[in-house]
C-alpha cells in the first residue's frame, strides 16, 4: 500500500472511531467509494483496536504472578507460550537473568519478558 493511501486509511480510522460503532462501516464504505484494499485494512485495525482495548495489554504485566513459578526452574522459554505471549529469542543473559523477546498475536509489537535469577 502506497504512502498516500496508508494516511487516508489511518485519516478514515480515526475519524471513524469518532462515530458511534453502527455508523462506522457505512462512513467508511462511502468515504473511501467502496475501495476494498481500503476496507480491509480498516476492519483490521478496528480488530486489532479492539483486541487491545480488551486486553488492557499496555495496563497489565506480561504475566501473572501464578505464572512465574511455572518458569523459575531455569527452563529455556523459547518457543513457549507464557500468558498469551509467544516467546521468539533470547535477547540476553547474565548473573542476574535472562531476557526474552516475545509478541501476543495477532498483535506485531514485541515485548521483553525478564526473568530474574535466583
Amino acid at each position: 500500500m502506497d504512502k498516500n493511501k496508508w494516511e487516508r486509511v489511518e485519516q478514515l480510522f480515526n475519524a471513524g472511531l469518532e462515530l458511534p460503532i453502527h455508523e462506522r462501516e457505512q462512513f467508511w464504505k462511502r468515504e473511501c467509494n467502496n475501495d476494498k484494499t481500503i476496507l480491509t485494512q480498516l476492519r483490521q485495525l478496528l480488530i486489532g483496536h479492539h483486541l487491545a482495548e480488551q486486553d488492557n495489554v499496555l495496563d497489565k504485566p506480561v504475566w501473572a504472578l501464578t505464572d512465574i513459578d511455572n518458569y523459575l526452574n531455569h527452563q529455556n522459554l523459547v518457543g513457549q507460550l507464557v500468558n498469551g505471549y509467544k516467546v521468539t529469542s533470547l535477547l540476553s543473559h547474565g548473573s542476574m537473568g535472562e531476557i526474552f523477546i516475545a509478541n501476543k498475536p495477532p498483535l506485531t509489537r514485541e515485548v521483553v519478558i525478564k526473568t530474574i535469577s535466583d
